[in-house]
């Protein structure tokens, strides 16, 4: 629900913030997975970007919006 909301806003709230998604947790242990994305293991911001699509398995579960400055 949050992701949809930034993305239904994206054109202003990128005016003001850089946004970007997070996941701070192993969804391979959540999951009990055998086998895995590495990218499941890294917790490394990604920045968010209007076109961006990703499987609902993926979604990001924090945000940060850094806000801009004014240089």
């Amino acid at each position: 629900m949050y992701y949809r909301c930034i993305l239904n806003n994206y054109e202003y709230l990128s005016t003001i913030f850089d946004i970007y998604g997070i996941n701070y947790y192993l969804r391979i242990l959540r999951d009990n997975l055998t086998e895995y994305d590495p990218e499941d293991l890294i917790s490394i911001p990604k920045r968010i970007s209007k076109n961006e699509t990703i499987r609902s398995q993926k979604l990001y579960n924090y945000f940060i919006f850094k806000l801009k400055s004014d240089d």
